[in-house]
């Protein structure tokens, strides 16, 4: 699907379910490619923040509305891709998503068509007058059944994943006009018209158990919510019930934990934030404002799952465990793994953090 990308020119992105997804595809692709390295881009949340940072501008400046547009360039991502992002792409392959995320992938196809209209012409010659086109890869078992890989599962609820990829076998290889039918398609999964889900006695299960999970967070929301002045009468109305972090997360199942890539200043064992030494962690008495966002802006999430318990070679230095922005903070230093349970994890110059399990 991307081979004429290579061979012609032009933008695409490829977006995976998984940040190893991701970056197994990258690595993949950069070792394909024909062309400049430089041309195939890495781009996800476990990317230290400076890093991150630093992909997402050259995204940015390579396929915003401005330009200059690139003669090629394969962004690699994760969901990232959709946030806040105003990309211009000329194709898309993306991995099974609930309908809604694809509908805001969909919209960075040929995003400003409109605007470049007789301002040249800044797509490769054999784009021009194609149909943007987002190809999305279902998982499917032997018998050609969708089939959501475990890694998966924690990331997505698992009966939008099986009714978008029965809309999607539904509708075949059929034209989707942006925006006009955006609503429609919208309401076939998510809203009180969908039919998928009688489809079949297993759709029809997920979607219970789906629909549980809702309630239950829509409750526990509803009993920990602050109530409006015109409803307290007292200071007890403003203690609730016990709430813990992890209940309190945006996103259930992955409150994260915030490690930090770190160096071993050569011929010591004082640990900086460059691999040149010239920045060491501020170890003794409170870090400055300027020091915790210099860390800050060094670390990057993982789900706490990964890290059930923080070895004491790992552990943010005394100095930080008061501090509310410091005190949870992981240490990875260097560049080999560090063992967590049942993983070990390294920080990768160029991918970010690596995860294996045993």
């Amino acid at each position: 699907m991307l081979a004429p990308f290579a061979e012609r020119g032009g933008c695409a992105a490829v977006v995976r379910a998984s940040t190893a997804d991701a970056q197994a595809t990258y690595l993949r692709l950069k070792d394909a490619w024909p062309h400049a390295a430089g041309d195939v881009v890495l781009l996800h949340a476990r990317l230290p923040a400076d890093r991150r940072q630093e992909v997402t501008a050259r995204v940015r400046a390579a396929l915003g509305p401005a330009g200059p547009r690139p003669r090629r360039m394969i962004v690699v991502a994760t969901s990232v891709l959709e946030l806040g992002l105003n990309l211009d792409l000329d194709e898309m392959v993306a991995d099974l998503a609930p309908l809604a995320r694809l509908l805001q992938l969909a919209g960075r196809l040929r995003r400003f068509e409109l605007a470049w209209r007789g301002t040249g012409d800044r797509r490769a010659a054999w784009l021009r007058g194609l149909v943007a086109r987002l190809t999305v890869l279902v998982p499917t078992n032997a018998d050609g059944k969708t089939s959501i890989p475990p890694h998966w599962r924690p990331l997505e609820p698992a009966f939008l994943l099986h009714e978008t990829a029965a809309l999607l076998q539904d509708l075949g290889q059929e034209d989707i006009e942006i925006p006009g039918r955006v609503q429609e398609l919208l309401e076939a999964v998510h809203g009180a018209p969908s039919t998928f889900h009688r489809a079949t006695w297993d759709l029809e299960q997920r979607l219970a158990g789906y629909m549980a999970a809702v309630g239950a967070q829509e409750h526990l929301s509803a009993r920990q919510l602050v109530p409006s002045p015109a409803r307290v009468s007292s200071l007890a109305d403003l203690h609730r019930q016990h709430l813990t972090a992890a209940q309190a997360v945006t996103r259930p199942g992955v409150l994260p934990r915030r490690l930090l890539p770190c160096h071993h200043r050569p011929g010591s064992r004082t640990l900086t934030l460059d691999a040149a030494g010239e920045h060491p962690l501020p170890v003794t008495g409170r870090p400055t404002a300027a020091q915790v966002r210099a860390i800050l802006q060094r670390t990057l999430p993982a789900p706490r799952a990964w890290i059930p318990q923080v070895p004491v070679s790992n552990a943010a230095p005394p100095a930080w465990r008061d501090h509310p922005l410091l005190a949870d903070i992981v240490l990875l230093p260097g560049e080999g793994f560090h063992r967590f349970g049942d993983s070990r994890m390294r920080i990768d110059p160029e991918l970010g953090l690596v995860r294996e399990r045993d």
